[in-house]
């Protein structure tokens, strides 16, 4: 229990700074778009340290995983358990791309829901909701 809990708990770091990483660079993206007249400092020179410094935590955690899990050296679990969430996710933006090249009406819907007739507006109460209160 122990040994799973210190692989969990550093491969959960692990993800938790890659996301972060992550959303330093789109932080960039989003507001090189539409500035929304936040200042260079808040759009674009913090975003840049964050990425800087959480891009290198998260190298030395890839890099010193071994002394993360506890291992006087490196087994098949020090490349096992990057690989389960680094695989994944590298899978996840080759589809991602595929899908914005092949489907674009597709891709343009992730992430914005249903856009059925039925469908409630965001702030509407469901109707089914209401009406068994009644």
């Amino acid at each position: 229990m122990i040994t799973l809990f210190t692989w969990l708990t550093n491969l959960g770091a692990f993800g938790l700074v890659l996301l972060l990483v992550l959303v330093s660079v789109a932080v960039i993206g989003f507001f090189r778009r539409d500035q929304r007249g936040v200042g260079s400092g808040s759009r674009l020179v913090a975003p840049i340290i964050a990425f800087v410094a959480l891009a290198i935590v998260w190298v030395l955690i890839l890099l010193n995983w071994d002394v993360l899990l506890g291992q006087p050296e490196s087994t098949p679990t020090t490349f096992i358990l990057p690989a389960v969430l680094l695989v994944p996710s590298a899978l996840a933006v080759v589809w991602a791309l595929w899908l914005r090249k092949a489907r674009p009406d597709v891709y343009r819907q992730i992430g914005h829901g249903t856009e059925l007739p039925e469908a409630p507006l965001l702030g509407e109460p469901a109707v089914e909701a209401t009406k068994g209160n009644l």
